[in-house]
């Protein structure tokens, strides 16, 4: 469901982020690594900073607020 919202603001951002969509089932490390135990989660990771979870399938415009304000300032 939240697929083709991230196909289209990794196209609209692919300059500035990267945006990377996991498989908890293959990536299980991963998601415990991370504490992910719901989905959707999406994690913001920006370079100098601590890392954001947010759970849920946010609304696009509420997606593009945080890359916007967490991610690229």
């Amino acid at each position: 469901m939240l697929s083709p919202t991230l196909e289209s603001l990794a196209e609209k951002y692919k300059d500035d982020i990267i945006i990377y969509k996991v498989n908890t089932d293959e990536g299980r490390e991963l998601a415990a690594a991370f504490g992910i135990t719901s989905l959707p989660t999406l994690l913001f990771i920006p370079m100098d900073e601590m890392p954001q979870v947010a759970q849920g399938a946010l609304p696009k415009k509420e997606l593009e607020k945080a890359i916007n304000d967490f991610l690229i300032k």
